[in-house]
């Protein structure tokens, strides 16, 4: 189960690498990235939102209406708003209970009734009892909903002005009227009615479906809007076949949005929506077409993408980059698209994903320090993305000229904005300067490092025993004294390497705790204190990552060389366990071979190492110098800690020629050996008696 689990975390990474959205997964959120894959980010172009499009189809009236969701005119919830001797309340409660009861004509009366009165009398109700006459079918009271609320005349507690829009369009959808319920939904969802949009998409699908109502659709502007949306935005989603049974093919997607394509170009001359309809166009490949349509799309965000998109394509990256610095003026900071029609999803911020492909081009172009600058204005976005540039593309000293030159609100513990559903990405400048802090301690710029621990957080007191133990170690007086420094900082890089030494990516991924590895596919098991079963790959999965087709033609020569020149000390993941064990086997090396302390050091320093080779290099190390010890049959595997006071022979160290021999075999070898010996003993002794016995009863010599 554990597997299955870790499978689809690493599943999600993969989804949120290609796509740059994070994604929900049995494990963290994951943050999106634009420099996974490269080629996509450049070259694609990522889908709008239907529900945040449909919203804005016509401008928003100026009237003072609410959108409340719910079911409109519930009168059991609204009975008790109003005083029950109220004389308005009791004909409007009276209407009510006709309604119920399937008596029309008797419903319809009281709500006449209601209206009937004078405006100081009905004001409580009067919204009420005309919503509630357009429910019976007399649609132009829907209207006068509207005309009640907007002068003042009755109390909307209900949203019912706003939901007049939908319920007089769904009558308007009865009667064929179909470019009337467009501009009535596209009114409702202007005041931000999800119902109103949810309902937009709905008939767009209905109207795609249909060739003469798409006809009579494409001859009135808000209608041109509503399908060059739904082609930009929807076109590619697949329907329940017709009897309920399972999803079309996509074949069948792909004809029916063919076909609204090829009816959008016929109009394409003076189309309202022409940015969608060239983004649409785009998406789907047709690029010639999308060339056509956006040369004559009025000048907005969306225009200015798809020109860039194009430009890129021609290999134009100077023009492209200028395309997309006026599609991010022409972009609000605040704008969110969500990933569906409902907005259940974090979505995408387009202004912040157009930073951050000026970041990829400025990459691709070899301008890296343009590339961190605008990747850090986008930071609470695109984290993954600042990581890839501070930790491997930046040199050391450009990334500590950075970070000092942050302003004061980005200083640790300043105020940043979360997003709307409260989730929090990493990327806040304590994040940077942690990241700065590993990446020094990694480089043993101990002084420095020292600046900038406070960007670990609940971790900087390990951070400062672990300095200090290095620094105690180089000016140790003796080498046991050393040694023993060098063990201490050794057990800190073991347990707390993740949080002092790791990569923010690969090879260890702290970002996500150690807890999977992107790169490999691997299965990770997030008790630190248990080995891989799987040896780890000693190939610098950032370098690959560079080389991959999906990017490695929008890579620049300088990235790529720093971002190998710029890897930890050691090549695999959780690396910091090498260097634990490194740290182990230099204390060894300060101690008399044949002591406890030494074949303990080596013992850790077997059992931590990631690196096979290393593994066997320090068994073979404890075999050619150490000493019998009581652990040797679990070397590498369980270790006792070692003593250093006082430096003293094994209990088990046995006398003479025995202990400068035993040790430099295997205890498997050992044990066979000491079994042979034993045995030809045994049949030495049997020998000789069988001679004696012989002897003894022989003739005297003549």
């Amino acid at each position: 189960m554990l597997r299955f689990l870790s499978a689809l975390a690493t599943i999600a990474v993969v989804v949120t690498a290609q796509y740059g959205r994070p994604a929900r997964a049995c494990g963290p959120w994951f943050e999106p990235t634009l420099l996974a894959d490269r080629s996509d980010t450049l070259l694609g172009l990522p889908d709008g939102s239907f529900l945040l499009e449909a919203r804005r189809l016509v401008p928003r009236p100026a009237l003072p209406f609410v959108a409340l969701e719910g079911e409109p005119g519930n009168e059991t919830a609204t009975a008790t708003r109003a005083p029950p001797d109220c004389y308005e309340n009791y004909l409007y409660l009276q209407g009510a209970a006709a309604f119920h009861a399937g008596d029309v004509d008797g419903a319809r009366q009281f709500f006449l009734a209601v209206l009937a009165l004078p405006a100081a009398e009905r004001r409580a109700r009067g919204a009420h009892a005309a919503f509630s006459l357009g429910r019976l079918g007399e649609a132009r009271s829907f209207a006068e909903v509207r005309r009640l609320v907007a002068s003042g005349e009755a109390v909307d507690d209900e949203g019912l002005a706003v939901a007049s829009y939908g319920e007089e369009a769904r009558i308007a959808l009865r009667e064929g009227k179909d470019v009337e319920a467009i501009r009535l939904y596209a009114a409702q969802a202007s005041f931000g009615s999800s119902s109103g949009a949810t309902s937009l998409l709905f008939v767009a699908r209905a109207v795609v479906d249909d060739p003469v109502r798409l006809r009579r659709a494409l001859r009135d502007p808000v209608g041109q809007r509503l399908i060059t949306t739904w082609a930009w935005t929807r076109s590619g989603e697949s329907r329940i076949t017709s009897d309920g049974e399972g999803w079309e093919d996509a074949a069948a997607a792909d004809q029916r949005r063919g076909r609204v394509l090829r009816a959008l170009l016929r109009e394409h001359g003076d189309l309202a929506g022409a940015d969608a309809l060239a983004a649409a166009l785009y998406r789907t490949g047709r690029f010639d077409d999308a060339a056509a349509v956006v040369a004559r799309a009025a000048d907005t965000g969306l225009t200015s993408w798809v020109k860039a998109k194009l430009a890129l394509r021609a290999g134009d990256r100077l023009l492209a980059d200028e395309l997309l610095a006026r599609a991010i003026e022409l972009t609000s900071a605040t704008e969110r698209w969500p990933g569906d029609a409902y907005g259940d999803s974090v979505g995408l911020a387009p202004r912040a994903r157009l930073i951050g492909e000026r970041a990829a081009l400025a990459l691709a172009s070899d301008r890296v320090d343009d590339a961190m600058r605008l990747l850090w204005s986008v930071h609470r976005e695109y984290w993954t993305d600042v990581a890839t540039v501070a930790e491997r593309a930046l040199t050391t000293d450009e990334l500590i000229r950075f970070v000092d030159a942050l302003p004061a609100s980005d200083a640790p513990g300043a105020a940043t904005a979360d997003h709307d559903d409260g989730m929090v990405w990493s990327g806040t400048s304590a994040d940077l300067r942690g990241l700065l802090a590993r990446r020094l301690l990694r480089e043993h710029r101990l002084t420095e490092a020292a600046r900038y621990l406070d960007g670990l957080g609940e971790h900087q007191e390990s951070a400062i025993s672990f300095i200090d133990a290095l620094r105690a170690a180089d000016v140790a007086a003796s080498d046991a004294e050393r040694a023993e420094q060098l063990w201490r900082a050794a057990q800190l890089a073991r347990r707390s390497g993740i949080e002092l030494l790791a990569t923010e990516l690969g090879p260890d991924w702290a970002l996500y705790q150690g807890a999977l590895d992107p790169g490999s596919f691997a299965d990770v098991d997030q008790n630190d204190d248990d080995d891989d079963e799987t040896p780890p790959r000693a190939t610098d999965p950032m370098v690959a990552l560079l080389e991959h087709p999906a990017s490695s033609a929008w890579v620049g020569a300088a990235e790529r060389a720093a971002t190998g020149r710029h890897a930890p000390p050691h090549p695999f993941r959780f690396h910091y366990r090498h260097t634990a064990a490194l740290l182990a086997a230099e204390a060894a090396s300060l101690v008399p071979p044949r002591t406890q302390a030494f074949a303990a050091l080596l013992c850790f320093a077997a059992a931590w190492t990631p690196d096979q080779q290393s593994r066997g290099r320090f068994y073979r190390q404890w075999i050619a110098k150490g000493a019998w010890v009581d652990f040797s049959s679990t070397f590498g595997e369980s270790c006792p800690a070692p003593r250093f006071h006082p430096l003293v022979l094994p209990e088990h160290e046995p006398p003479g020629w025995w202990s400068t021999t035993v040790p430099r075999l295997r205890p498997r070898q050992a044990g066979l050996t000491a079994a042979l010996a034993s045995a030809c003993l045994c049949a030495a002794t049997l020998l000789l008696l069988r001679r004696r016995r012989a002897g003894a009863i022989a003739p005297p010599p003549p």
